[in-house]
C-alpha cells in the first residue's frame, strides 16, 4: 500500500480478518455483488460503501438484477 489513499481488498480482507471479523475479496464489484445477494436472505439489507462512482456502479449492476 505505497502510501495511497486506497488499500488493496486482499490487504483490507486481512486486516478485518486480523481484527476477528469475517472478510473475502473479490476481483470487482460484480462478483461481490452476487455473493452478498447469494448469502443474504430476503430480510437482510445490502449495504455498499466508498465513493460515489462504486455507490453508482453497484446501483446499475443491482438494476440490472432487478429486470
Amino acid at each position: 500500500y505505497a502510501g495511497g489513499r486506497a488499500l488493496p481488498g486482499d490487504g483490507l480482507a486481512k486486516a478485518c480478518r486480523d481484527s476477528g471479523l469475517e472478510a473475502e475479496a473479490f476481483v470487482d464489484l460484480s462478483s461481490a455483488l452476487t455473493a452478498a445477494a447469494a448469502a443474504a436472505s430476503d430480510e437482510d439489507l445490502l449495504l455498499v460503501t466508498g465513493s460515489l462512482f462504486t455507490v453508482g456502479e453497484a446501483r446499475g449492476i443491482l438494476k440490472v438484477g432487478r429486470s
